[in-house]
C-alpha cells in the first residue's frame, strides 16, 4: 500500500483533480482505488492512501507530502502527475 499525504488542501480541492474512473472512497474497509482519510490506515482495502493531516504530523509519520515543495512552499496540485500516483 502506497501511502502519500496532503498538509494544505482539502480532501474536496482534491477530489475535482482525481482522474474519471478512479474509485475514491471515505471508508478504509470499503474497496476502492483510493482512500482519502485523516489518519493512517494500517490496514485498507485500497492500495493507495492519502492523508489529510498537518505538515508536523505527516513529517513525523514518514509520509512524504505530495503537496509540499522545498522549503515548505505550497505546490499547485493541478500540475500534480496522477498517473504516477495511481501506478
Amino acid at each position: 500500500m502506497k501511502t502519500l499525504g496532503i498538509a494544505y488542501h482539502s480532501p474536496l480541492d482534491v477530489i475535482t483533480l482525481v482522474p474519471n474512473k478512479t474509485r475514491v472512497t471515505l471508508k478504509a474497509e470499503e474497496p476502492a482505488d483510493v482512500l482519502f482519510t485523516q489518519k493512517l490506515n494500517k490496514t485498507c482495502e485500497a492500495p493507495i492512501q492519502i492523508v489529510f493531516a498537518t505538515p508536523r504530523l505527516l513529517i513525523k509519520k514518514g509520509i512524504p507530502i505530495i503537496d509540499q515543495g522545498d522549503r515548505g512552499q505550497i505546490l499547485n496540485l493541478s500540475n500534480l502527475n496522477w498517473k504516477k500516483i495511481l501506478d
